[in-house]
């Protein structure tokens, strides 16, 4: 679990990360569209996740945020266990 107050930033355009972030509570928005909010259940940083590319905007949080941190190592050793 991770997450942080309102201004904090989550991901950062930019950077080489093997996380990817669900919203639990709270919400965020990008600074590419900061005008959309982000609500729970979105999945945030999928693409540098997937790819191993860097990230392609920064994500802050709009309130507090309670995320679920996923990592790279610990998703492609999940598929091994359970494929489908």
């Amino acid at each position: 679990m991770g997450g942080g107050g309102a201004g904090a930033l989550l991901t950062n355009e930019g950077d080489v990360r093997d996380e990817a972030y669900l919203l639990l509570t709270g919400s965020m928005a990008t600074t590419d569209h900061p005008d959309e909010l982000l609500e729970p259940g979105v999945v945030v940083g999928e693409v540098s996740f997937l790819s191993g590319r860097s990230r392609v905007t920064t994500t802050v949080c709009k309130t507090d945020c309670l995320v679920l941190v996923m990592s790279r190592i610990g998703f492609q050793k999940s598929m091994k266990v359970v494929p489908e």
